[in-house]
């Protein structure tokens, strides 16, 4: 966990390790047999060069279900957020940075796309089978901070999404992240 000095909250939880390299590449094989087909191409969006897929939750649970235990447990007890869970419907993202497109993320933060409902965390799963180059993560507060762990493939971050973030560009390889968006109640 990396500490907010001047909040005294933490500011992204990290887990190294949680998946093996077995997990990482039985889990992708499921992601493989089971993509939503209306995937798509970043070409057009200036801030983004990844592909981006989806996969159905219901598919990822006996992978992602215990991973998304710990994002409950933080919230219950530094949070107190109402959230709701995920449900086997809601759509997971797969995003893969390639070198072939220089494949980045520019600054952004997540956000609902509805009225009714806010997001409160953002899930990132580094689920990469190959060794890349790049596609450094930084998250914003008081000036640009590089999350180093989430280059290793197995690793797990969580952070409110109201955070800016940015994604470097890719130099070789491919770097692949399961993207979870962890809603609730709209913060009034």
């Amino acid at each position: 966990m990396k500490k907010d000095v001047n909040n005294e909250r933490e500011l992204y939880w990290q887990w190294e390790n949680l998946l093996n390299a077995s997990q990482i590449k039985n889990l992708n094989k499921v992601i493989k047999n089971n993509l939503d087909l209306d995937g798509f191409d970043n070409p057009a969006n200036t801030t983004k060069s990844s592909k981006v897929e989806f996969c159905l939750y219901k598919d990822l649970k006996p992978y992602l279900h215990n991973l998304l235990e710990r994002v409950k447990l933080v919230n219950e007890e530094h949070f107190g957020y109402s959230l709701y869970d995920v449900n086997d419907y809601d759509r997971i993202h797969i995003n893969t940075y390639s070198s072939k497109n220089k494949g980045r993320y520019d600054w952004h933060v997540d956000a609902a796309r509805t009225w009714v409902n806010d997001l409160k965390f953002t899930v990132l799963i580094n689920i990469s089978e190959k060794k890349y180059d790049g596609g450094s993560f930084f998250l914003f507060k008081m000036g640009p901070m590089e999350v180093t762990s989430l280059s290793k493939p197995g690793t797990m971050l969580m952070f409110q999404s109201w955070v800016p973030h940015r994604v470097l560009p890719v130099i070789s390889g491919s770097r692949k992240t399961i993207a979870i968006f962890v809603k609730g109640p709209r913060f009034v």
